[in-house]
Formats: structure tokens, C-alpha cells, sequence
């Protein structure tokens, strides 16, 4: 037995040819051959709600997986849009930089590991950063005066030392990030020290 395709036709109203007619049926009545098994429903109905189910999951996989690498993104939003948010994925490490002028107050600082000395320094505070960083520098305009951060940076033997800050031609203290004193690098933001208070700062931090 075969099965064979029905084509029905009719003569044209000015009765000089055929005319094709095409019969209307809903899709549960229409059955679908599947070969490579790629469906669990028969008719064609049933398909079009798992190719729909397909999609539709497809989209919020891969709306995920683009808000995980740091680009909000919805599987509510259309796949030229998600694209377009996948070329927005940062590959490499991320940085910032800017000017900064600071205020005239001053707060401790940790010269050493345990946090029993200190320093009293002005400082500059960023924040709105997309990332943590683990180097930064700071300088004036002159260029004169400079504060450098990096985590356990070891300068000259000073086991875990975080960053130093140059306030003048021979003045450098080695500063460390201690719990409860100035100096902070978080996710986001750091506040670092400087040596002169009310003045313009430029600034570089990367990831």
C-alpha cells in the first residue's frame, strides 16, 4: 500500500482551464512522518508546541549563560537582540580610569601587617567600578606625587605589603590592607592614600 497525495481541481469560471483546490483540515488531523525520531508527538500540532518548547528553552539558556558573563539579558527578548548582547561580553580584563579631586580629611592607614602602626593620610575614594581590582595607580597632574597598589606586591621583603605611597621625593610608606584601617579594594570600589588632600588625582585600575 502507498500513500499518495490528493490534488483536487475544478474548472475556472470561464471554463478554460483548472483551477486547484487545496483542502482545509486542522493540524490534529494532520500526521507527520518523523524518520530520524525527533519528536514524541504524531501530529502536527503536537510538533509545533515542542519546536515552540524547543526555542523557547533555547532562549533562556542562552539569556542565562550571557547575564552570567556580566550582560543583563532576557529569553523574553528577541535572538538578533541576544546576539547583539553576546558581542557585548567582555573577553579580556576589565579596567577603569579617571580624575578625581579629594577633600582635605585624612584617616589611618596601616604600616604594617598586624595594623600596631600607622599613618594619618589624606585619600581618594572611587566607586561604581564593574570589577575588583588588583592594581592601581594614582598621581597628580605634576606627577610628583604617586600611590601604587597591588596585591602582595612583597615591596623590598615586606611580606603581604599592598601598596606604597610616594609623597615626595624621598618620603614612601608601605601601607597594608588591614580590617578596620584606610586602605580598601572591593568589588567595586577602593579607597586608596595620597599625599595631598584638595587636590586633582588621575587614576588607573584594572582587574
Amino acid at each position: 500500500m502507498a500513500d499518495k497525495n490528493i490534488q483536487m481541481t475544478q474548472r475556472n469560471a470561464s471554463n478554460t482551464g483548472w483551477d486547484n483546490l487545496y483542502p482545509i483540515t486542522k493540524d490534529n488531523n494532520v500526521i507527520i512522518t518523523d524518520p530520524n525520531n525527533r519528536f514524541t508527538g504524531t501530529k502536527l500540532d503536537q510538533v509545533l508546541d515542542e519546536l515552540f518548547t524547543f526555542a523557547n528553552d533555547g532562549k533562556t539558556q542562552i539569556a542565562n549563560a550571557i547575564t552570567a558573563k556580566g550582560v543583563s539579558a532576557s529569553p523574553t527578548e528577541t535572538f538578533a537582540s541576544l546576539a547583539a548582547k553576546i558581542g557585548q561580553i567582555s573577553t579580556g580584563k576589565k579596567w577603569a580610569n579617571g580624575t578625581t579631586i579629594n577633600n582635605t580629611s585624612m584617616i589611618s592607614f596601616a604600616t604594617n601587617t598586624t595594623g600596631s602602626s600607622s599613618i594619618n593620610s589624606y585619600y581618594i575614594e572611587v566607586t561604581g567600578l564593574n570589577f575588583q581590582p588588583s592594581l592601581i595607580l594614582v598621581w597628580t597632574a605634576y606627577g610628583n606625587y604617586v600611590t601604587a597598589y597591588k596585591k602582595q606586591m612583597n615591596l623590598n621583603n615586606q611580606n603581604n605589603a599592598n601598596a606604597i605611597e610616594m609623597t615626595g621625593t624621598y618620603s614612601v610608606y608601605v601601607i597594608y590592607e588591614v580590617q578596620s584601617y584606610g586602605l580598601q579594594v572591593t568589588n567595586g570600589s577602593f579607597r586608596v592614600p595620597v599625599a595631598t588632600g584638595n587636590t586633582s588625582w588621575n587614576w588607573i585600575a584594572m582587574e
